[in-house]
């Protein structure tokens, strides 16, 4: 298993596993499938629900992030790239997505596809939003942690002295 995402109202787990382009929305209760989600062309590396569990962001090592309607299984937004999209996800009211990709991170507008702000960073590999969406934590694929006011794109925090690689983050619930 590579990513792993479960719906918010638990009924659903969306999977990207070692080597496969495409995303399996399970039944959480029995693990059946209930929808294969096809369209990416490399190895799919990060997964999100949308706060209402209607869509689902997807990264993968192809250049195009994508946006699915959970529903129907169909691609409602591509979100491209120049490179491969290594860490998505959901702004907690479901009008934005973040992504990182090439060492930068972006903010899109998740109806239309437009890049609201890009994250200027000395390489962005993961990224995560706070509870009440301002906020985006990051991390470099190294040993650097960062977080960021999304309304204007500066860096409020960068947290550096960790040991060894940090390869992800998170806000707590409370934020």
């Amino acid at each position: 298993v590579v990513a792993m995402a479960v719906s918010p109202d638990d009924a659903m787990v969306a999977l990207a596993t070692v080597g496969q382009s495409t995303v399996h929305l399970l039944d959480a209760a029995t693990g059946s499938t209930i929808r294969t989600l096809t369209g990416h062309t490399a190895e799919v590396r990060d997964v999100a629900f949308s706060a209402d569990g209607a869509r689902l962001v997807s990264g993968g090592d192809d250049p195009i992030a994508r946006i699915w309607n959970v529903q129907t299984g169909q691609v409602a937004r591509l979100l491209p790239s120049t490179t491969g999209t290594q860490s998505v996800d959901f702004g907690p009211d479901g009008a934005t997505v973040l992504t990182a990709s090439a060492g930068k991170g972006k903010l899109w507008n998740a109806s239309t596809g437009v890049v609201i702000r890009e994250l200027a960073g000395s390489g962005i590999a993961t990224v995560r939003y706070s509870p009440d969406g301002n906020q985006a934590v990051t991390t470099d694929g190294g040993s650097t942690v960062t977080t960021w006011n999304l309304a204007t794109g500066a860096v409020l925090r960068t947290l550096e002295g960790h040991a060894g690689e940090v390869s992800a983050a998170d806000f707590s619930p409370d934020g």
